[in-house]
């Protein structure tokens, strides 16, 4: 097993930084993982295609003293979506959820940063006119429910798209409170793992 990467963590106090990584539901490589998540140095860490376990062993590792799950095996293979916070979780609530597609719901309160909302989002793969038709759906009620909030708002996932998509565009058009902000450079990595 590694060595523990929570000793050398040093996070940023002056922003709230907030991070996502699908994890892959076929991936047990969970020390690397654990390396992987802890490099990013984020406040808060969206994951999709965990299981319980995972969560708590990634918690754990990189000294991530809240974490959440979601109860609807409805992410890819019957995985879900959860969250590490160094931030007590107040509340969360699965808002959608069918197989292959979730979205939930996460408020967290800092006492430096308040309250704020993260939504964790996995999207189904468009792989024919159906699964547009309900990733569009998908996109619909995460626009609402995004639209609609007081506090601010984080939306972190696998969209399983990429940034230039027609669907992602129209989101962020129909959503003007969401921007779509990326301040680290993305990993190199395929389906395979990371190399």
């Amino acid at each position: 097993e590694a060595s523990d990467v929570s000793d050398t963590l040093q996070f940023d106090s002056d922003h709230l930084t907030v991070g996502t990584f699908n994890k892959l539901y076929t991936s047990s490589n969970f020390a690397n993982d654990a390396s992987l998540i802890a490099a990013t140095k984020v406040d808060v860490f969206s994951l999709q295609e965990v299981q319980p376990r995972d969560i708590a062993y990634l918690s754990e590792r990189v000294n991530h003293d809240y974490s959440y799950i979601t109860e609807c095996d409805c992410s890819a293979n019957d995985t879900e979506v959860g969250i590490l916070s160094r931030y007590p979780i107040i509340n969360a609530q699965t808002i959608y959820e069918h197989p292959n597609s979730v979205i939930a719901r996460v408020l967290i309160s800092s006492d430096k940063f308040g309250e704020f909302v993260t939504y964790l989002v996995h999207m189904h793969a468009p792989y024919n006119s159906g699964s547009y038709a309900l990733r569009d759906d998908v996109y619909d009620i995460l626009s609402k429910a995004t639209e609609s909030e007081t506090l601010p708002t984080f939306v972190v996932g696998d969209f399983n798209t990429t940034i230039y998509s027609p669907d992602l565009q129209n989101f962020m058009k129909d959503t003007p409170s969401v921007q779509n902000v990326v301040s680290r450079s993305w990993p190199r990595c395929s389906w395979f793992g990371t190399p």
